[in-house]
């Protein structure tokens, strides 16, 4: 019981401090504002904070209708691209850095199996959708010429 409490304190944590960093970088992005004046200004911040919310709740419940086979990998795509293309753009741009591909689509589509694998080590479910996820992943990479 430790075990899970401990993960799941660090994984609150990790969350935690990326939410502050995403936040620190829209605020920083959007005219000249920082933090500490975009603080000040409350509207600002709980705009910047619903839109990340918006997108990371889409991103969240994406991630399980794919892991539970409820959608397909190329419906999650358009699902979360859209979602980031209205809530929070950058995360799309900052997929470069986490994810190997030669598009963004790729890149996309493999952060999101990625999601679902990381879930299946904590929280398998029978059958494991990862080898139906890799399928669809050549066929959409052999689609797109990848």
């Amino acid at each position: 019981m430790n075990r899970h409490a401990t993960f799941l304190a660090v994984v609150t944590l990790a969350t935690g401090f990326a939410a502050l960093r995403t936040v620190d970088e829209q605020l920083s992005s959007h005219e000249t504002v920082g933090l500490h004046s975009a603080l000040s200004d409350e509207q600002k911040l709980t705009n910047v904070l619903t839109q990340y919310r918006a997108f990371k709740g889409t991103l969240e419940a994406t991630v399980e209708s794919l892991r539970h086979g409820h959608v397909h990998l190329k419906e999650a795509l358009a699902i979360v691209r859209e979602a980031s293309t209205r809530h929070h753009p950058k995360y799309l741009s900052h997929l470069v850095h986490y994810d190997k591909g030669a598009t963004t689509d790729e890149r996309l589509a493999r952060n999101l199996i990625g999601h679902v694998h990381t879930i299946e080590k904590f929280h398998p479910t029978q059958p494991s959708p990862l080898p139906g996820l890799d399928q669809e992943l050549r066929e959409f990479l052999a689609e797109i010429g990848e």
